[in-house]
C-alpha cells in the first residue's frame, strides 16, 4: 500500500486494462495512467531576494469530494515610467496616461500603469484561500494565471515561487499545456511569493501574490462521507472544535462526459479520469459504449483527463483543469493535437526499431510512438513543457532513457507550435545477459509461472542525449538518465532470460505461482558484462511477532500486516491478539510492512497504524504496541436539515500531520442511522 496512492471510484466499469491498450506497450502503462498495474517485459515581500482492499482490515476505503471556488487574487499594476525631454510626459509604455513634470527642459518622470487591457492576476484554485494554509509534508497549493486581453490568443506563462526561509526557488508543476495552472509544495511555515509573467507580451507586468503558511494548528482528520444519490465529499475537521461534527451534503450536479471527434457527433471511445486537488480519490470510467456519468460539485476545481482508445489512438490525450462547465455534458470536442516526430538511435547512429516513446506534461501523456526500421516514430500531444521516456527495444542492452522537465526546460512544445522533432541517441552502455532460475525452497523443483521482476537499484547518469529541434530555433540538448524495470513469467523449467541488460546491481522480486505456500522472495544480483545465471529458491514465510497493550482492552484485536515493499502483491496477513496481548503473523522475509491494529468491537480505543516495520531473513519482533486512547465522536449527516440515513462516514489522518502514518488507511468508520446520526471512536493523536 502506498501512503500517497489515491482512491479510485469506477464511474462506469474498471478501466485500467482498457486504457493500457492506448500504450501499445504495457511497460509504459504506469506513466500513461498512474495507479494502473505495471507489467511488460521491458522495461516578495521583505525577506525575498529582489487496496488491494486490505481496507476490510483497515476499515475500508472509499472516495470523496470537497467544495469551494477560487476567486480574486492580486494583479500587478504599473509600467515603465516615461522620461520627459521637454514639457509634461505621459506614463509607462502602453499604460494609462500619467501627468509628467512641468519643466520645459525635462520634467519629472510620469507614473506608469499597467498596459490598458492587459492586467495579470493570480487566482487561488486549491485551497480557495491561501492565507492560513497549514504547511506540512504533502501540502500543495494550486493557482491559476489570467490576463485580460493579452496580445496572444493562447498565452504562455512563466512562474517563479520563492520562500522567505529558503534561498532555493520552489519549482512549480504545470498542470495544463500553457502553464496557466500550476501546483507547488508548501512544506514549511512562512511567507511565499508567487510571480507569474506572460511570456512574450511586454505590455503586461508580472502578477504577484504573497501568502503566509502557518504551522499546523493542532490535530485534525479528514472525514469522508458517501451516501446514495450524492457525490462523495470530504471535510477537514480540527479536533479542537469539539467532539461533534455535522455534515451538510451537497447533492452536486450529474455530468455526462461525452468526448467526441471535433466536428463529429459520435461518441469517442476513451478512458476518462476525474480528479481534484481537494480530494484524495479519482473517478474513472470509459466511453467505449456509453458516456461516463459523474456527479460533481460545480464549485470545486477538477482535472478531467481523456485518453482516446482504439480506434482513436492517433488523437492526443486531453486534460483540462477547471470547475466543471455545462459543456462537459453537451459534448467535448477532441482535436488530433500536434504531431511530434522522433528518432531512436544507438550510440553509433544505427536506427533502433521497436523503441517506444511517450511525452508527459504533469498527468497528461502523449500517445505512444513505436519506431520503425529506420528508427522513426511519432506521437500526438499538446502544447506544454514535457518530460520524456524512451524505452529501447527488448534485448538491446540499453536502459530506459528518462528526460526530466522543469517549468521551462524539457521537451517544449509552444502553443500553436508545429514541426517539433526529438532525437534520442543512447550512449555506449555496457550490458550482459541475466538468467534467473526459480525453484522451491529446497532448491530442487523448478517453479513455473512465477513472476520475476528485476529493477536497477540506482539511476544511471547520462545514458544518452535527447536533441529537441524546433523550426527557427537552436537545437536543445537534454541529458537522459537511465533505469530498467522488467517483469517476466518463468517457463516450464522455472527459468526467465533477459538476453541483454545494462550492467549494475538489480533488485529481484519473485512472486510465487498461484496456490504456492511460498513467500514473496526478494534478493539482489550484480550483473557484469560477462553475464550471470542465478538460481533463486523461493523463500518460506517467517514469523512477525509482537504484543499489544493495554490489557484486557487489547484482547481480540485484529492485527493486519500489509506488504509495503517494491513489487508487493497487495496481499495481507492477519492475526487476532491473544489474551496475553501477543500476536504473530506469517509474512515474507526481507520485506517492509505496515501494521494496522483494529481494537475489538466495543473497546473505547482507537485504531493504530505502524509504518516501516522491517522484517529480516528470519523474521522480526516489533516493540510493544500501545493502542491509542479513544475519542468518542458523533454528528449528523444531513441535506437541508433532513438527516440522511445509510451514509457511510470514514475518517483518515491528514498527511501533513507528524502522527499520520498512512493517510489512505481508514482510522474509523460508521454508517448513519435512519435519522442521519453517527458515532465512532477516533484514535487520540496525543497518545
Amino acid at each position: 500500500m502506498s501512503a500517497q496512492h489515491p482512491e479510485r471510484i469506477a464511474a462506469d466499469e474498471p478501466t485500467c486494462g482498457a486504457a493500457l491498450a492506448l500504450a501499445g506497450a504495457a511497460v509504459l502503462a504506469l506513466l500513461v495512467l498512474p495507479g494502473c498495474a505495471f507489467g511488460g517485459s521491458s522495461s516578495g515581500t521583505p525577506g525575498f531576494g529582489g487496496n488491494s482492499d486490505a481496507g476490510a482490515d483497515a476499515g475500508g476505503k472509499g472516495g470523496a469530494q470537497g467544495s469551494g471556488n477560487g476567486t480574486g487574487g492580486l494583479h500587478g499594476t504599473g509600467g515603465a515610467s516615461g522620461v520627459g525631454t521637454g514639457g509634461a510626459t505621459a506614463g509607462g509604455s502602453g499604460g494609462s496616461a500619467a501627468t509628467g513634470g512641468s519643466s520645459s527642459t525635462g520634467g519629472t518622470s510620469g507614473a506608469g500603469g499597467a498596459a490598458v487591457g492587459c492586467n495579470v492576476s493570480i487566482q487561488p484554485v486549491s485551497p480557495v484561500f491561501l492565507d492560513g494554509i497549514e504547511a506540512g509534508p504533502g501540502v500543495k497549493v494550486r493557482v491559476r494565471a489570467a490576463a485580460f486581453d493579452p496580445s496572444f490568443p493562447t498565452p504562455t506563462w512563466s512562474w517563479t515561487v520563492t520562500s522567505a526561509l529558503s534561498a532555493a526557488a520552489i519549482v512549480p508543476m504545470a498542470i495544463d499545456g500553457t502553464g496557466a495552472v500550476v501546483e507547488f509544495p508548501v512544506a514549511t511555515p512562512g511567507a511565499y511569493q508567487i510571480v507569474v509573467r506572460l511570456v512574450g507580451d511586454a505590455r503586461c507586468r508580472p502578477g504577484m501574490q504573497v501568502f503566509t503558511a502557518i504551522a499546523p494548528q493542532g490535530p485534525s482528520f479528514t472525514f469522508r462521507t458517501t451516501a446514495a444519490g450524492y457525490p462523495t465529499q470530504e471535510t477537514r475537521v480540527r479536533l479542537s472544535g469539539g467532539s461533534m461534527q455535522n455534515f451538510s451534503l451537497d447533492p452536486g450536479v450529474p455530468y455526462s462526459i461525452k468526448p467526441r471527434v471535433a466536428g463529429m457527433q459520435g461518441l469517442m471511445g476513451a478512458y476518462v479520469r476525474v480528479s481534484s486537488p481537494d480530494t484524495t480519490f479519482d473517478i474513472e470510467g470509459n466511453t467505449t459504449h456509453t458516456p461516463v456519468v459523474a456527479t460533481l460539485l460545480p464549485l470545486l476545481a477538477y482535472d478531467l483527463l481523456i485518453v482516446p482508445l482504439d480506434p482513436y489512438t492517433e488523437y492526443a490525450p486531453w486534460l483540462i483543469s477547471s470547475q466543471p462547465p455545462a459543456a462537459w455534458s453537451q459534448g467535448i470536442d477532441i482535436d488530433q493535437g500536434v504531431r511530434v516526430d522522433g528518432l531512436a538511435l544507438a550510440a553509433d547512429g544505427t536506427p533502433l526499431a521497436n523503441a517506444r516513446m511517450i511525452l508527459q506534461q504533469a498527468t497528461r501523456p502523449s500517445t505512444v510512438g513505436i519506431s520503425d526500421a529506420t528508427g522513426a516514430l511519432h506521437v500526438w500531444t499538446r502544447p506544454g513543457t514535457m518530460s520524456a521516456v524512451v524505452v529501447p527495444p527488448d534485448g538491446a542492452g540499453l536502459p530506459q532513457a528518462n528526460v526530466a522537465a522543469t517549468n521551462d526546460l524539457g521537451v517544449v512544445l509552444p502553443a500553436n507550435g508545429t514541426g517539433l522533432t526529438v532525437t534520442m541517441r543512447w550512449a555506449n552502455v555496457a550490458h550482459g545477459a541475466l538468467a534467473i532460475n526459480v525453484t522451491d525452497s529446497a532448491g530442487a523443483v523448478p517453479q513455473a509461472n512465477a513472476q520475476v521482476r528485476v529493477s536497477l537499484q540506482r539511476t544511471l547518469a547520462r545514458v544518452g542525449t535527447m536533441t529537441v529541434s524546433t523550426p527557427g530555433a537552436n537545437d536543445v540538448m537534454l541529458a537522459a538518465s537511465g533505469s530498467f524495470d522488467g517483469n517476466l513469467s518463468t517457463d516450464a523449467t522455472g527459468r526467465v532470460s533477459f538476453p541483454a541488460l545494462p550492467v549494475g546491481t538489480y533488485d529481484v522480486t519473485v512472486t510465487p505461482p498461484v496456490g504456492s505456500p511460498a513467500a514473496l522472495t526478494t534478493t539482489t544480483v550484480t550483473l557484469s558484462s560477462a553475464g550471470l545465471s542465478q538460481t533463486i529458491p523461493l523463500a518460506q514465510k517467517v514469523r512477525l511477532a509482537g504484543s499489544l497493550l493495554p490489557l484486557p482492552a487489547g484482547k481480540a484485536a485484529l492485527v493486519t500486516a500489509l506488504d509495503a515493499g517494491a513489487g508487493a502483491t497487495g496481499t495481507a496477513s492477519m492475526s487476532v491478539v491473544g489474551d496475553d496481548g501477543s500476536f504473530a503473523l506469517s509474512v515474507a522475509p526481507n520485506r517492509t510492512y505496515e501494521l494496522i491494529v483494529r481494537p475489538a468491537s466495543g473497546r473505547v480505543f482507537g485504531r493504530a497504524v505502524i509504518a516501516g516495520v522491517e522484517v529480516g531473513p528470519s523474521g522480526a519482533t516489533v516493540p510493544t504496541i500501545m493502542l491509542p486512547g479513544g475519542l468518542p465522536f458523533s454528528g449528523l449527516v444531513q441535506d437541508n436539515g433532513m438527516g440522511i440515513g445509510g451514509a457511510f462516514v470514514q475518517v483518515f489522518c491528514v498527511s501533513s500531520a507528524a502522527t499520520c502514518a498512512d493517510p489512505s488507511v481508514s482510522l474509523a468508520e460508521a454508517t448513519t442511522l435512519g435519522d442521519g446520526t453517527y458515532s465512532l471512536i477516533l484514535p487520540d493523536p496525543t497518545n
